[in-house]
């Protein structure tokens, strides 16, 4: 299914760069994270979730995410907030993304 450029533009996605050294103790953000992406398939589907290769956080649908899906799951709602938690945990935001990649 051919992608509209209003999805790849709005499609924001998050590669891990390894930036940081995995620990034997997992950090709260990382597995909130992974905790968000497995239930947006079911709670919150075309929002956001992994990659296909399993390495990448994939924002869809970004005022939803914003609205519905962070404050479930942090004290805070703010996007750039969330990025830059991103950011501090080794992801790194790929601006350019087509959907059609990981359906």
């Amino acid at each position: 299914m051919p992608v509209s450029s209003e999805e790849t533009l709005a499609a924001q996605r998050f590669n891990y760069c390894g930036k940081e050294t995995p620990t034997a103790a997992t950090p709260v953000f990382i597995a909130r994270l992974s905790e968000m992406a497995q239930s947006s398939e079911r709670y919150f589907p075309g929002c956001c979730g992994w990659g296909p290769e399993g390495d990448s956080f994939v924002i869809f649908n970004k005022e939803e995410f914003e609205s519905t899906v962070l404050p479930s799951y942090s004290s805070s709602a703010n996007l750039n907030s969330f990025i830059r938690q991103m950011n501090r945990y080794g992801f790194w935001k790929q601006s350019r993304f087509d959907k059609s990649s990981i359906e």
